[in-house]
């Protein structure tokens, strides 16, 4: 995440692992300060076979509605090996607000036990 005019890149990497054989609502986090999303991705934990989709909506801090993929949607191809990354950069501006609220949803599922880990540039 990028935030004011000219400060660095600030990495948000989350501890909490992402299950992908569950659609559902993996997480949720705030966001704490205005910033521009640069990039999104997963770290995969295992061996994954199967494809997958994960989506990050944002639901505005003034309670509107919740989007669909609005902040990025990724996309798992069929086979990644443990410790691959996922990633994509948004092709329009996501500008984030603080309070906003991320939620990070899997909408298609890999198989058992499949494990990845988010990180926000």
């Amino acid at each position: 995440m990028q935030s004011g005019l000219f400060s660095p890149n600030i990495p948000l990497v989350f501890d909490t692992a992402i299950d992908l054989n569950s659609a559902a609502d993996a997480f949720t986090f705030a966001v704490p300060f205005k910033c521009r999303v640069a990039r999104v991705g997963l770290t995969v934990l295992n061996d994954v076979a199967a494809a997958g989709v994960v989506k990050l909506d944002k639901i505005p801090k003034l309670g509107g509605t919740r989007g669909d993929g609005d902040v990025a949607t990724l996309n798992l191809a069929t086979t990644h090996t443990a410790g691959e990354c996922v990633y994509k950069d948004p092709s329009t501006d996501v500008t984030l607000e603080p309070g906003d609220v991320v939620v990070v949803e899997v909408t298609d599922v890999t198989g058992a036990g499949d494990l990845a880990r988010l990180f926000v540039i």
